[in-house]
């Protein structure tokens, strides 16, 4: 063939131009209409959207709108069931359902209107729907044929959990028409038995009261002898017996007179005891061993008869140890002592050293109202023996009296007789319905407002079976003030306030 044929079988670069151009054209027209069917789309859901045409097929999709003014208006059944008055229910069906099941859809806190049966304006509870709309398990076949109707779900309300006197906590939700849709709660009866605490039956007043005060003042009193329980330790060993120019009588003579007239130094409500020593007899040449401490005389209230006789028939000879018997009497002999005051005396020659800190220690434990103190009268005791006894006396609050020669006897006679005799303001005691207090005459107490027994001391001239005044009002913010005046054996008491 030609060359010229074959150049003219090949199509031209006009040709191939113009075809390309028209294929284009076509193209960006369909996307025109693409694009403009889409735009009348995307209105026209838009639109359906608004008009609430599409919001049963986004609840049941589980897709929730962000629109808050989708909210339901709720109103109250007389069975206190609360449902929506609006076509859709915003808030509920959060969770997704399928056909096949239907699952509770929880809303909370939502508010709630009054009904003026007195409840709250608003309560926050738990609300669940245990029923889904009919209409929507429908078949696709009924549903294209018109609009899908949605039925008003009923939402019953769970009251708040009852709480029984165990301390469990039980919640009941009920149904349609007020019927419980789960274990009720058995009915709560009122019961007679007192299940209140006291703290909450108090009122106000009662629980943040004032307290008040009591001021006792007892006319012409000015104390009284205190009631001694008093022990003595006497030395009955060897060197007591010794009699020479300066101890003529002897020590254990001295020492049997001188106790022999404590009586008279002591109150009327005292009591009085005697320890001495009882010592083994040894073999050689019949001496006597160690002396063990004995009671002698046993604890006993004036008159104290048959004391000047045991004390003569006491076991003289030995060797002794005052204080040591002296500790042991702290340890057994004070355990009830009631309203006494414990006191030891020492009466000794000085024999044996004075082992004082054994005695101070039982002292400190002594568990009394009172401190015990330890007096010691030393005959003829040397200087060597004599600082141990006199630290005794001093650490334990005790009277040290130093007789270098008879003839001093009376005078310290004398001056513990003055010791013993000491008057001592006692307290007054006041007795409530769960506690019992001392308070000192004269000096103002606080109290608990309430009904008091007072306790009058011991004063001269009342006769012990009226010491007790009963009745004794003490009132929240006030100072009562009893004066006390005495005769005929009697109280004669003026109340008034401060």
């Amino acid at each position: 063939m030609p060359k010229q044929d074959l150049d003219d079988r090949k199509p031209t670069d006009d040709g191939l131009g113009e075809s390309s151009v028209a294929t284009t054209k076509d193209r960006n027209f369909d996307l025109i209409k693409i694009l403009i069917a889409a735009i009348f789309v995307s209105v026209a859901i838009f639109a359906a959207y608004k008009a609430d045409l599409l919001e049963p097929i986004i609840h049941w999709s589980g897709f929730q709108s962000a629109d808050k003014s989708l909210s339901p208006v709720f109103t109250r059944l007389p069975g206190d069931d609360v449902i929506s008055s609006g076509s859709t229910l915003a808030g509920v069906g959060k969770i997704p359902y399928g056909h096949h099941s239907v699952g509770p859809a929880v809303a909370f806190d939502q508010p709630v209107s009054q009904d003026g049966s007195g409840k709250t304006q608003s309560q926050s509870a738990v609300e669940i729907s245990l029923k889904a709309p009919t209409s929507v398990l429908q078949s696709d076949a009924q549903t294209s044929k018109g609009p899908m109707v949605v039925e008003t779900p009923v939402i019953p309300s769970v009251k708040p959990p009852l709480s029984d006197d165990t301390g469990k906590v039980e919640t009941t939700a009920e149904g349609k028409g007020g019927e419980s849709s789960g274990p009720k709660a058995a009915p709560t009866k009122p019961s007679g038995n007192k299940e209140t605490p006291d703290w909450q039956e108090t009122t106000r007043s009662e629980q943040f009261q004032l307290p008040g005060s009591l001021l006792v003042r007892i006319q012409n009193y000015s104390g009284a002898p205190a009631n001694w329980q008093l022990m003595v330790i006497l030395d009955d060993s060897g060197i007591m017996l010794r009699q020479g120019k300066t101890w003529s009588p002897s020590r254990s003579k001295i020492a049997v007179n001188f106790v022999s007239k404590l009586p008279g130094t002591l109150s009327p409500g005292s009591k009085l005891a005697v320890r001495d020593f009882v010592c083994q007899k040894s073999n050689e040449n019949n001496k006597k061993g160690p002396c063990l401490s004995h009671m002698l005389f046993d604890w006993s209230s004036p008159p104290f008869k048959q004391l000047k006789e045991k004390l003569e028939n006491a076991d003289w000879g030995g060797q002794t140890d005052p204080c040591a018997a002296a500790a042991y009497s702290v340890n057994h002999d004070f355990r009830s002592q009631g309203s006494l005051t414990p006191r030891i005396l020492i009466v000794t020659g000085g024999a044996t050293k004075c082992g004082f800190n054994g005695v101070v220690k039982a002292v400190e434990s002594l568990e009394t109202k009172d401190k015990l103190a330890v007096d010691v009268l030393a005959l003829g005791i040397n200087k060597k023996r004599l600082r141990g006894y006199s630290t005794l006396a001093n650490k334990t609050g005790g009277l040290f009296m130093p007789v270098d020669k008879p003839a001093d006897v009376d005078q310290f006679l004398s001056r513990y007789e003055k010791a013993l005799k000491t008057k001592v303001m006692e307290k007054v005691e006041v007795k409530g319905d769960k506690t019992v207090s001392s308070i000192s005459p004269f000096q103002e107490a606080n109290l608990i407002p309430g009904s008091y027994t007072v306790v009058l001391p011991i004063v001269e001239g009342l006769h012990p079976s009226n010491r007790t005044i009963s009745n004794v009002k003490i009132t929240s913010g006030e100072v009562k003030i009893m004066d006390v005046t005495i005769k005929k054996g009697r109280p004669i008491v003026r109340e008034g306030k401060k």
